[in-house]
């Protein structure tokens, strides 16, 4: 099994498709992970597709990396065990989560979102 040990950090609305739209709380966090995926990314909005894209994942880590940059897909399921350094992830909310501003949002590219 995979493991990332993380050392660094209103309702749901529906898109055109009908899919219920997920936004993403930042979290600083000494936990462990379990991986379900990796990707490159341009940016950090191409992790909330992929993770919104696996109905396992509930959180990702992005490093800004420019047009390569990646993220680590986690699942929900947490280990007892605590990483020595915090690093940043971004936790899957189903609500309370702010419109998008930006009709291209779905494909990929929204700016509120960056």
């Amino acid at each position: 099994m995979d493991v990332l040990c993380i050392k660094n950090a209103a309702n749901p609305f529906t898109n055109a498709f009908g899919q219920s739209i997920n936004c993403y709380a930042q979290n600083r966090i000494s936990t462990r992970f379990e991986v379900i995926g990796k990707g490159t990314v341009q940016r950090k909005r191409g992790c909330e597709v992929l993770c919104d894209s696996k109905s396992t994942c509930a959180a990702f880590s992005f490093q800004d990396m420019g047009l390569t940059s990646s993220c680590v897909l986690l699942s929900s399921k947490a280990s007892n065990d605590t990483c020595t350094v915090q690093t940043t992830i971004f936790k899957k909310k189903k609500s309370g989560c702010a419109a998008r501003t930006n009709a291209t949002a779905e494909f990929g590219d929204d700016p509120s979102r960056a």
